[in-house]
């Protein structure tokens, strides 16, 4: 299970950050003057319209930082979204074919504790700890520090990032921006284009967000600049479908420790990173440890390389029985994406449910003793 993967998230000064917005803001700007000036000279439309998006883009900016400042005097945030996944799968997984669930995200912004619910798992931050609760067990998952348990959605939970995205989207090539204004609200379109491309099934669930087109709409309250709504929309097989979409934010709204903080009385407690040690996992490919995983899940098994196991072992005994007892139908050769820092192996299995499950099982090996672990995939 790849919930509560640490990711390192530096924090560059706040200085730097100012010089390279203003440096990103000086660009739009000299390039909005320069296509106005072949405008003026040349009366060509086309030129026209080119000198309003950069103007747009300008605007656009302009809007998220000054919403970003805005948020540092937020108190608490209480979020409800809507997002196509599944019970079993990770926070930030993406299943085009799902129904949606609902997610409420709490944040106290003076603690920094936040907890993310869904109907069927739970997952927060007290300050010092991460905890996973899968509420079918009263069996919880301990973590030392904060982890990133939201992957590209980071954003939901962290508004700064909402802010780091929006550049990298506004300098991309290929990317349309609208804005509209009402009595209220301010509303920008972003549909940008596909960063890079990963085969069907790709780890994080049917796709990731910026390796499709995509569109978000992000809207803003006109008065205190916070952000009001965000949908965003995944571009597949000619339509635009709706992936995530915001149903309601509140801030400054009273949030108690206690309700960030809960979890269920006389549960037993999970140390998720332990040191491991499997020699069955050391010094071999990824290829080589997917043969041995599924080995032991065609056995029922999995004992004797349990710490491959160490994120998904609950997940299986939960939400995934069908996977003890499978059969092995084809294993790929292991391949490496920029998007992710281990590897991935696609695989074709026959699940005791009859059902043939194609995907590609997600590898790290980047522990201490260089230890396989399954990461994600299933």
């Amino acid at each position: 299970m790849n919930v509560l993967t640490p990711r390192i998230k530096p924090t560059p000064p706040e200085s730097l950050k100012v010089n390279v917005l203003s440096q990103i803001r000086k660009r739009l700007i000299l390039k909005s003057i320069k296509y106005a000036a072949v405008a003026a000279l040349l009366g060509l439309p086309f030129v026209i319209q080119l000198e309003i998006d950069h103007y747009t883009r300008v605007k656009a900016l302009n809007l998220f930082i000054e919403s970003s400042e805005k948020t540092k005097g937020v108190k608490t945030m209480v979020m409800k979204y809507m997002l196509r996944t599944r019970d079993e799968g990770n926070f930030e997984e993406i299943i085009l074919k799902n129904d949606f669930v609902e997610n409420t995200l709490t944040k106290s912004f003076e603690t920094q504790q936040w907890r993310i619910e869904q109907p069927t798992k739970a997952v927060l931050y007290d300050g010092q700890n991460t905890f996973l609760w899968y509420k079918r067990s009263d069996k919880v998952h301990k973590g030392e520090g904060a982890y990133n348990v939201l992957g590209e959605l980071l954003f939901l939970l962290e508004p700064e990032c909402l802010r780091n995205n929006a550049h990298k989207l506004l300098k991309a090539r290929g990317t349309k921006v609208n804005l509209k204004e009402s009595n209220d609200h301010i509303t920008l379109t972003i549909a940008s284009k596909a960063r890079d491309r990963f085969p069907k099934n790709y780890y994080y669930g049917d796709i990731s967000i910026y390796a499709a087109d995509n569109k978000q709409i992000i809207t803003f309250d006109k008065a205190t600049k916070l952000l009001h709504s965000i949908e965003i929309y995944i571009f597949r097989k000619d339509k635009y479908i709706n992936i995530l979409n915001t149903t309601d934010i509140q801030y400054n709204v009273p949030v108690d420790s206690e309700q960030i903080t809960y979890l269920p009385e006389n549960h037993t407690l999970k140390e998720l990173y332990k040191p491991l040690d499997n020699p069955e996992l050391i010094d071999i490919s990824a290829r080589d440890a997917v043969v041995k995983i599924l080995e032991a899940l065609h056995k029922n098994d999995i004992t004797p390389i349990k710490d491959a196991f160490v994120y998904y072992e609950e997940v299986l005994r939960i939400f995934c029985p069908e996977y003890f007892g499978l059969e092995v139908l084809e294993i790929g050769k292991a391949y490496k994406s920029k998007d992710y820092f281990g590897e991935l192996v696609p695989v074709k299995l026959k699940l005791t449910n009859g059902e043939i499950k194609e995907t590609n099982l997600a590898l790290r090996n980047d522990n201490k003793r260089k230890v396989w672990i399954l990461a994600g995939g299933i």
